[in-house]
Formats: C-alpha cells, structure tokens, sequence
C-alpha cells in the first residue's frame, strides 16, 4: 500500500511539473523584438571575393520572413542574383533562447549541404550573430559574423565577414528595403 501510495504521489509531482513545462511552451518575448522583420524584402548587396584586387560584385534579390512554429521562430527565405554565377538561394531559423540568453540561427544555403549555426546579441537596433567553424567547400572550416541592423520598419543594413586570423574581412554589405 505504501508503495501504491508513493507512486501516486511520484505521479501528481510529475504530471504538475509536465503542465509547468507546457505553459513555457509560449514564444519567447524576445520574438517581439524582431517582429518588424516579418514582410517581403529586396536586396540590394555589394559582393566582395577574397583575394587582393578583386572588385566587388553587385546583387539584388528578394527575402520574405514570417513567424514560424508557433511564433517560437523567424523563418526567412531568399534568393539572390551572383552575376555569372547564377542565383543563390538561402533559408535562416531565428529565435531567441532563454537558457542561453542568445539569440541563435541555423541557415541553409544552395552553395553547401552543411549549415552554418551562429549565436549573438541583439544591442539596440543591432544583431550580431557569430557562427560556429563551418565546413565550407575548397576553404575548410571557416567563421563568419553577420551583423543586421535596424534603421527604419522598412530599411536594414547587412554585413556579412569572415574570420581571418585576428580580423574580419567584408565578404558581403548592402540593405534590405521592405516592399
């Protein structure tokens, strides 16, 4: 009987702690603060290739973000022109995590079948995501930095880098204008 008992105890303990749980399922308030993001974007970037002497590329595209998985995510899909090299596509998944206080992505590319996670800060109007070391083809392991900032409802600017050594070097730099 004590054993019955225990156990039903051990349950109701249990069953609680499950319907806690399911009351944090709700998005993270942070999701609010990139709400503005949602909508139907063109692009416009400079391309810069690695290298001395290389001039940068120019490139338009269109971006549409919407609110995913219950609002727990931001879903973005883009596409943008590379000259002679065709188009490139990509798709990003944005939230916020509360347990690790960062706002972290996973972005997927035509360019390469691995995806590039990355983790930042978002300070004021600006979001600075840094990626894990990412398999890139012919290049190795390679970290990039991308910094988004806010500079209406309708505008951001974008900055793309790549870690070399100590420094940064500016591989893609343009604005996102809400259609």
């Amino acid at each position: 009987m004590k054993f019955a008992a225990m156990t039903v105890l051990i349950l109701a303990g249990l069953t609680a702690f499950a319907q806690d749980e399911m009351m944090e399922m709700k998005p993270p308030p942070e999701m609010k603060k990139v709400e503005w993001m949602v909508g139907e974007w063109t692009t416009n970037f400079k391309m810069f290739p690695p290298g001395e002497g290389m001039e940068p590329m120019s490139s338009t595209g269109t971006s549409t973000s919407k609110m995913a998985l219950g609002g727990r995510y931001l879903h973005t899909m883009a596409t943008f022109s590379m000259g002679d090299m065709g188009s490139f596509e990509g798709m990003q998944m944005l939230s916020y995590d509360p347990d690790a206080k960062k706002w972290k992505a996973i972005w997927f590319d035509s360019m390469g079948s691995a995806g590039m996670e990355m983790a930042g800060d978002l300070v004021g109007n600006t979001m600075t995501l840094v990626s894990k070391p990412t398999p890139m083809h012919g290049m190795g392991d390679q970290t990039f930095r991308a910094t988004a900032t806010k500079k209406s409802d309708k505008e951001m600017s974008f900055l793309l880098e790549m870690k070399d050594g100590d420094k940064w070097n500016k591989m893609i730099e343009g604005t996102y204008t809400k259609k």
